[in-house]
């Protein structure tokens, strides 16, 4: 599994529309830094997912049809990119050629599925309103800017230095 940077940004659009009753797609590119082509491409597999909902007219946008209490990155991660296996073998559409092959098990397929079973149930381990509580609490909204020569963005909130949520040093922009 290869956490892609479209669920990345799935993950930052949920994040933008917790706490708001709507948001126009515009609204959500702003606050997150995400391209309106690539938002709407997001908010679709969401809505198909049926973690947010799509309003249409003049008052129209998304808003979370799931309460963030009960939605994981596993549920996100999920919904943008439908095969979460590690390789190929564990995805259930392919089976493994070494596996059980002459009655001998494969240990690395054994391994590698005990390995991924974990790393759901961590993705599943915390629900979305657990992960950005402290955000929620101190009302912090970082404005976002992507970076000239890579994908790393530089964010900023009331001109302090900090980590952005993939660990990434940052700076008032």
């Amino acid at each position: 599994m290869f956490i892609t940077r479209e669920s990345d940004y799935a993950m930052r659009v949920v994040r933008a529309l917790m706490g708001e009753t709507r948001l126009s797609v515009s609204e959500i590119c702003e606050r997150e830094a995400i391209t309106a082509p690539f938002a709407y491409k997001i908010l679709k597999k969401l809505q198909n997912a049926g973690i947010v909902e799509g309003y249409r007219g003049v008052h129209g946008g998304y808003a979370l049809k799931r309460d963030p209490a009960d939605l994981t990155l596993y549920d996100i991660y999920s919904a943008i990119d439908s095969d979460m296996s590690i390789i190929e073998c564990l995805n259930g559409k392919c089976e493994c050629s070494r596996n059980g092959q002459d009655g001998v098990p494969c240990y690395a397929h054994d391994e590698l599925k005990e390995i991924q079973g974990q790393l759901w149930a961590m993705l599943r381990r915390k629900s979305m309103k657990d992960l950005f509580e402290k955000e929620e609490q101190s009302n912090i909204r970082y404005n976002c800017i992507s970076g000239k020569t890579s994908d790393l963005l530089l964010c900023s909130e009331a001109g302090e230095k900090g980590v952005d949520i993939r660990g990434y040093l940052y700076k008032d922009v």
